[in-house]
Order: structure tokens, then sequence, then C-alpha cells
């Protein structure tokens, strides 16, 4: 498998970050926000030992997934996509190990208050898609 190496802009937006952890990374599409987020995590697990919890569209999960576990050191069993029936996720919730949690935005609107308060930090991908319309709901 290829070696990630981060871009200097990549590097210099992940600076931005640590300087100011409530920067909102907006880029173009194909701009490597993934990845500059993917390093950040690494770094809030790293130097916080805090977990993060990630919220997207269900199609992007396993995408994002894979782009986290690429661009970090982080091992699969802490990234985990939170998924299964209501007593699967509560022992993903419970377990430990896992640094990074995946979501939906629908299931993190549902169920945010039952994850572990290590959870101190969170990042919101593609968030124009969790609605279709400007009156649409989904809770």
């Amino acid at each position: 498998m290829a070696q990630f190496v981060a871009r200097p802009y990549q590097i210099e937006d992940l600076a931005v970050l640590i300087r100011n952890p409530r920067h909102l990374e907006a880029q173009d599409p194909g701009g490597g926000k993934t990845y500059i987020c993917g390093m950040f995590t690494q770094y809030i697990v790293q130097s916080t030992n805090e977990a993060v919890v990630w919220t997207m569209p269900g199609g992007i999960m396993k995408k994002n997934q894979r782009d986290i576990l690429f661009c970090t050191n982080l091992a699969p069993e802490e990234v985990v996509i939170v998924e299964g029936g209501p007593q699967k996720r509560k022992e993903i919730y419970a377990n430990p190990a896992i640094k990074v949690f995946l979501m939906t935005g629908a299931t993190y609107a549902k169920e945010w208050e039952l994850l572990p308060a290590r959870v101190r930090h969170s990042f919101h991908d593609e968030i124009h898609l969790y609605y279709t319309t400007h009156n649409a709901t989904r809770l």
C-alpha cells in the first residue's frame, strides 16, 4: 500500500487547525480536506487522549474510514463505523479502544448523548447532504 505524504498546503492547513481548533475547513471538492481533518484527528487523539466523532452521509463512511486510516497511524480498531442495532451501538460506545466514531448525521442527532464523555471533538463532513431540501426533515 502507498504511504501517505501530506502536501505543503495540507500541512499549512493542519497548522491552522491546531492553532484554531474551531476553524471551518472549507475547500473545493477534491481539495484534500478529509486528509487534513484526519491528520488533525490523530493530533487530537494522541495529544489529548480524547476521542473524536465524525458525522457524514452513510454513503461516504467507508471511504472516510479508509482515508483516515491511510493518512494517520491509527489502527483499524480505533476508527470504527457506528452501525448495527441499539445494543451493538451501545457496545461500540462503551469500547475504550475506539478513538474515532464514524456515524451518520441522523445517528448523531439521536444518540449524541450516548457517546462517552471522552468524545470532546467533532467533524461534520458533507453536511449539505444531510437534508435534501430547505423543508426536509430527518429526525
